[in-house]
């Protein structure tokens, strides 16, 4: 296929605009210069395995501060961050780089995602410098629900309805 080109087509013939785009820029930096043998089925499988590994990784340096020393807290700090950015990454699979960052600075999610990186960046630099450990626990739960809030923004109503799971309790 030519550079610069529209046409993006699956291993089943249909065309998946989201997958590598249909403009110049998308196919420049789509996913199919990126892993072009993959097909849509080994794309979902990269994406959730992806996702799957970042949120184990997290996990496994969430379960480091149960150590309560210096150890688990530089643990904490790799694990943690790696695996925020390793589930982060996941979306490359589907879409490419550089449909991923269009998306992510997108004026609906600008916002969201500038809070959520930096706040990854708050708690690692944070846990690193060995700061208060209820500080470090406190911003992690601020970037655990930038987290829930920025993957919302990518489900079609995802925070209509988050908002609407939030506010249902205190209705009456």
């Amino acid at each position: 296929m030519a550079y610069g080109t529209s046409s993006t087509m699956t291993s089943s013939g249909s065309s998946e605009p989201w997958l590598g785009g249909s403009s110049s820029m998308d196919e420049e930096f789509g996913c199919k210069q990126v892993c072009p043998d993959l097909t849509y089925q080994q794309r979902i499988i990269g994406f959730i395995s992806c996702g799957c590994i970042g949120y184990l990784l997290a996990f496994a340096g969430a379960m480091a501060l149960l150590a309560r020393d210096e150890e688990g807290l530089n643990n904490f700090a790799v694990f943690y961050t790696m695996g925020n950015v390793v589930a982060l990454c996941s979306g490359l699979f589907l879409m490419g780089p550089g449909k991923q960052c269009t998306k992510m600075w997108d004026e609906t999610r600008r916002i969201t995602s500038a809070v959520y990186l930096s706040l990854i960046l708050i708690v690692f630099c944070l846990a690193v410098t060995h700061q208060n450990i209820w500080l470090v626990l406190f911003m992690l739960l601020v970037q655990f629900c930038a987290g829930i809030w920025y993957a919302a923004s990518f489900i079609p109503f995802g925070r209509e309805v988050l908002l609407a799971c939030i506010k249902a309790p205190f209705k009456r």
